[in-house]
């Protein structure tokens, strides 16, 4: 596994593009803009915070990319990044279909709402926490 004294550019523009994945269910998110002709019918068929912000999509990838032989560093960072939106989204009051294709969401004890003041202040504390990490590797 990929430690944080091997973080490169390229691992964490990975890890970046995970953790923007899981919203390509949503036509309207910054992924889904850009790639429509996937985000479109993916919404359609699963909704918003649906098959993609799953276990069963996180197995998937993993699954995927152990099959086809990527790279263990740049899978562990996609799925980081991946994971860590999941576990952005499960704190939101609305929370996140984690036992798909059971209807039942799951978030935590203590809930945000998306774009509240807390939002960005955990948001703000997890930036200055990664800019840190980064500055320091490099």
């Amino acid at each position: 596994m990929t430690g944080f004294s091997e973080l490169t550019p390229i691992l964490l523009i990975v890890a970046l593009l995970g953790s923007i994945s899981p919203d390509i269910d949503h036509p309207g998110s910054w992924i889904g803009r850009r790639l429509r002709v996937l985000s479109l019918p993916i919404s359609s068929m699963f909704g918003h915070r649906g098959i993609t912000h799953s276990a069963l999509m996180v197995a998937a990838i993993l699954f995927t990319g152990w099959h086809f032989n990527f790279s263990s560093q740049y899978l562990n960072a996609f799925a980081i990044g991946y994971v860590s939106h999941l576990a952005a989204d499960f704190i939101c009051k609305s929370g996140i279909p984690l036992a798909y294709p059971l209807k039942m969401r799951f978030n935590s004890i203590i809930t945000i709402k998306t774009g509240s003041f807390a939002e960005n202040v955990i948001t703000l504390f997890v930036s200055i926490a990664c800019g840190y990490i980064i500055f320091v590797n490099f």
